[in-house]
């Protein structure tokens, strides 16, 4: 079920995205972090910093998917953002942990300057 949801995600804000629903597809990914909140509230900020990288790839696949040209474009960034989610985000290794880290650093720098660019 874990697999099947994980595999839906990146379909929906694809959807989303198609149908020009960003607001949508933003809540989507937002809504796949549910469990960031339902622990005890002393524990909220741990699984925010937990949780932040996986947040911050879904925004900038959001982003990327937004500006891109093509349906065939929006899908790659959706499969990409697919083997993110089924591939690389659950690897708990220190070598998967840094890859992690490594990948959520380079896609949010490269939306920040692909979307910042309008910005004051």
């Amino acid at each position: 079920m874990h697999i099947f949801f994980n595999a839906l995600v990146p379909t929906l804000v694809y959807i989303a995205v198609r149908v020009e629903l960003v607001p949508i597809a933003l809540l989507i990914i937002l809504l796949g972090k549910w469990r960031v909140f339902s622990v005890r509230p002393r524990h909220w900020w741990p699984n925010i910093r937990a949780n932040a990288v996986d947040v911050l790839v879904g925004v900038s696949m959001l982003g990327f998917m937004v500006e891109a040209s093509s349906a065939g474009v929006q899908a790659t960034f959706a499969i990409i953002y697919g083997a993110w989610l089924l591939l690389l985000k659950p690897r708990s290794t220190t070598i998967f942990v840094a890859l992690q880290a490594l990948v959520a650093l380079a896609l949010s720098l490269t939306a920040l300057f692909l979307l910042g660019d309008g910005a004051p």
